[in-house]
């Protein structure tokens, strides 16, 4: 840097990462994100008793926001008709979802009640109070890379409509 206080151009550049340190970075960064999240989200849905399965239900319940067939659980959830189906009734048994299962062809139709609809908000809220105290552990500049980082990502990735 030369001797004044802002950079020159040349230096401003020079400090700009190329494209593929950076794509690095980035793809560890987010593999860290999504796993702690996971991690997190997982744990959370333990200690309420719920497995890996029931929980992709609920959340698939939830963005249907609707009552699902269980050809649209099985492939929004992406788990096998046989796990599909045990969740159900073992989530139903709970008074989580409403499901009326066909027993020996694959129809049925499922919903949230409204005790599993409480049980997500409660699992979103813990993760939103997760992040929000990692946002508050940041100086004003990092928060601002921070919406500035986000604002591109939400710019690249926009949101799927919702029903």
């Amino acid at each position: 840097m030369t001797g004044s206080a802002t950079p020159t151009p040349r230096e401003q550049y020079a400090a700009i990462p190329t494209v593929e340190p950076l794509a690095r970075e980035f793809a560890r960064v987010l593999d860290e994100l999504v796993e702690g999240a996971l991690a997190e989200l997982f744990a959370a849905a333990a200690e309420r008793d719920l497995n890996f399965a029931q929980l992709r239900i609920l959340r698939t319940l939830s963005r249907a926001q609707s009552e699902q067939t269980l050809g649209s659980l099985i492939s929004g959830s992406e788990l096998p008709a046989s796990a599909v189906r045990r969740s159900l009734r073992d989530l139903a048994g709970r008074g989580l979802v409403a499901a009326e299962l066909a027993r020996r062809h694959p129809g049925g139709r499922a919903s949230l009640t409204p005790s599993g609809r409480e049980l997500l908000r409660e699992l979103e809220e813990q993760r939103l109070q997760a992040l929000s105290s990692f946002i508050a552990d940041r100086d004003a500049a990092e928060r601002l890379r921070l919406a500035g980082g986000l604002h591109l990502l939400d710019r690249r990735f926009p949101r799927a409509p919702t029903a």
